[in-house]
């Protein structure tokens, strides 16, 4: 059964509670698959563009797929005006992050063409029967993916390298995203960005490795207003369920802070107080 009448926060929070309902001719149910103690049943929530995303349960537990855990985060930066235009580059950022996922605590690992995998085949939620890990629904920080996402482009434009999503010309770029209760700009300004690329030379160089963040809550990073009781333990203090909630223009935008700046510089994205970049009103 494809949802349509919720938004993809209520869906990433609810989705298992949907297997309740009494069961319909509709539902994307197996019956090839869905033997001896599998049970295989998926509930889908559908994107404009005709992809969806799938909870399914199998085993008595709920699973998503790194499939779909991308499909939900290039959605939710087309919901801020920021869509992926790399998706390569995109993709692997999302699957270093993932790595903090264990098989045996928050996920399964599934081997090459496994019953489990057929079904996800089937239904398009994964694009290859290869050995992977299908992740537990619950342990999925889906707000701190997207946070980390948002957050290595927003180094890689502060630092003068080519990011992975970008804002649209309908974007106003001086807006804030509230993230599991962290607010993060849209973009970096482009005279912050000017400065901090003409203040260090040899950011450019960086270009050629990696930019990463990793899955864990730093200083700079206030706990979320809810936490998911059973998110990972390196994931602690963070909520997979908060909502995206609207920018809000009057917060303003990054100023050109000296000492921010440096601390970008020398100490990396991880050292910055975002609040020390916005303008105090």
């Amino acid at each position: 059964m494809v949802r349509r009448n919720m938004d993809l926060a209520s869906f990433l929070a609810n989705a298992p509670s949907l297997f309740g309902e009494e069961a319909t001719q509709e539902e994307e149910v197996d019956p090839d698959i869905s033997r001896g103690l599998h049970h295989g049943a998926i509930r889908c929530f559908g994107f404009p563009n005709g992809d969806t995303l799938s909870c399914v349960r199998w085993d008595s537990r709920f699973h998503i797929t790194s499939t779909d855990i991308i499909r939900a985060l290039v959605h939710r930066f087309e919901d801020i005006l920021r869509p992926v235009v790399n998706v390569k580059k995109f993709e692997e950022g999302v699957f270093s992050d993932l790595r903090c996922l264990k098989p045996g605590v928050d996920a399964r690992l599934e081997l090459p063409r496994s019953e489990f995998l057929e079904l996800l085949y089937k239904h398009h939620c994964v694009r290859t029967q290869k050995k992977q890990k299908v992740f537990y629904w619950a342990s999925v920080p889906h707000d701190m993916l997207f946070r980390d996402a948002l957050e290595r482009d927003l180094k890689r434009e502060a630092m003068g390298i080519e990011p992975t999503t970008k804002i649209t010309k309908d974007a106003d770029p001086s807006s804030l995203v509230v993230i599991g209760g962290v607010e993060l700009p849209l973009s970096v300004p482009p005279t912050l960005a000017a400065h901090l690329h003409t203040s260090a030379p040899a950011a450019g160089s960086a270009a050629a490795g990696p930019v990463s963040t990793p899955l864990v809550t730093s200083a700079s990073h206030p706990p979320a207003s809810t936490a998911a009781s059973t998110a990972p333990p390196s994931c602690a203090g963070d909520s997979d369920t908060h909502p995206l909630h609207p920018a809000e223009p009057a917060a303003a935008s990054w100023p050109e802070d000296p000492a921010a700046s440096t601390a970008l510089l020398n100490g990396g994205w991880a050292g910055v107080d975002l609040h020390t970049l916005r303008r105090k009103t």
